[in-house]
């Protein structure tokens, strides 16, 4: 066995555990969140058809983890041209699903164009962010491309329905930016820049803005709504607020995912035969109320299935991959592959953590889905990808280090020590 894994898979041994352990926690909590998609007493369906997707991305993680960070790098602006391609035409011709145009299918396949997009940018953002050897002309010049082609990906990926990807890709960027040393002056302007176009939307008229803009509001004013808020508008007592808004079946409607959530970490964390070990897989009853249960809310089912101990085992594996990547990133010597790195990491674990901050409460209904665990083929795909570019990277520091004739990996030269005329 253990010449079996030093022979086949390269790289980062605590990455491939990362992964591994990932993708089985995701099949046994499937096994249970995915009950509202049975049909005609198929009960494996659900869980068959993810347990094939994470298959073909360990496939595929194990192929990408053998190409070098040289083609890694040349694919991306064609895989990027190919995804703004998609994009503009997924509105026109992808299937409208949960009122956004999301999807696109070609030859019978459904998948996620923004899916690629997000892969092929964060690449393209570590190539033309490592470009950058002379602050006074290449970072004017390569940071205005940059976010000229990241303007480009979010809006389109704006104009499909999809807000918050568009926001978490763009804030990706601008980490990758910080990270580089880009200067704070032009970050700020790309910053304030995106804060005025979106004040300007609460003066425009509604049929110039995209048609989830309804939507988009309602999340935000639902998350806000709170009991606190209610109660500052009535006298009533507490109890008799919360009373009202519970029997309101609009607002229950409304807020389900909210508070089917929240009742499902309680659960988690009270009941079982031990506290905070949960009702353990395959009790949960929140599965057949909870919106999504499969999906954008899963770390609800998994709180309430494995208690605190399950949710901080997750939590832990997505830390331990950001401070492995913080690792590999001091350790390699060249701008592109450390930028790659911690740019992919970025969004599989700021992603995670925006999913679990929903399911908790901390944040407004995004749709983001947790990676790895959710189901979805488009992003378990991809982010199997991230994983196995992130290992061929990995693979290639414990190489010996060879020239690199590109000048754009050449690191700077140590400089030749001064001697003092009393030395000689």
């Amino acid at each position: 066995m253990e010449k079996f894994v030093s022979k086949y898979l390269k790289g980062d041994y605590v990455i491939w555990f990362i992964l591994f352990a990932l993708c089985v926690f995701s099949i046994v909590e499937m096994f249970s969140a995915s009950s509202s998609l049975v049909r005609s007493g198929k009960y494996m369906a659900p869980v068959m058809e993810h347990t094939a997707f994470l298959i073909v991305g360990i496939v595929l993680t194990f192929g990408a983890h053998l190409l070098p960070t040289l083609y890694v790098r040349l694919l991306a602006y064609p895989l990027l041209a190919l995804s703004i391609v998609l994009l503009i035409l997924t509105p026109f011709i992808g299937p409208l699903i949960n009122g956004a145009h999301r999807w696109i299918v070609i030859l019978g396949i459904q998948f996620q164009p923004s899916e690629l997009a997000k892969l092929s940018l964060i690449i393209v953002s570590a190539d033309l962010l490592s470009r950058i050897k002379n602050r006074e002309t290449d970072e004017k010049k390569y940071f205005w491309w940059l976010m000229g082609l990241t303007g480009i990906v979010c809006a389109l990926i704006l104009v499909g329905g999809n807000l918050s990807t568009a926001i978490f890709l763009a804030f990706v960027v601008l980490v990758m930016c910080f990270i580089s040393k880009t200067s704070w002056k032009r970050i700020f302007t790309v910053v304030a820049a995106v804060v005025a176009i979106a004040a300007l939307t609460f003066v425009m008229p509604a049929k110039y803005l995209p048609s989830r803009y309804g939507v988009w509001a309602n999340r935000l004013h639902t998350f806000f709504e709170t009991p606190d808020t209610v109660r500052a508008k009535s006298d009533a007592p507490k109890y008799l607020i919360y009373d009202v808004r519970e029997k309101d079946e609009s607002q229950r409607k409304k807020n389900a995912q909210s508070i089917y959530g929240k009742i499902a970490i309680a659960r988690g964390a009270k009941y079982g035969l031990f506290p905070g070990f949960g009702v353990f897989p395959g009790n949960s009853e929140m599965r057949n109320s909870l919106p999504q249960a499969y999906n954008d809310s899963i770390f609800a089912i998994i709180v309430e299935e494995t208690g605190l101990i399950g949710a901080l085992i997750v939590i832990s594996l997505y830390l331990a991959l950001l401070f492995r990547a913080g690792q590999i990133t001091m350790k390699s010597p060249q701008v592109f592959p450390a930028l790659l790195v911690i740019g992919l990491v970025l969004v599989i674990v700021v992603q995670a953590f925006i999913s679990m901050g929903v399911v908790a409460g901390l944040g407004p209904v995004t749709g983001l889905p947790l990676p790895l665990i959710s189901s979805g083929g488009t992003s378990i795909v991809v982010t199997c990808l991230y994983f196995g570019i992130i290992l061929g990277i990995t693979n290639e520091l414990k190489q010996p280090q060879q020239t690199d004739s590109n000048p754009v990996e050449q690191t700077p030269e140590t400089p030749m020590p001064i001697v003092e005329l009393d030395e000689l």
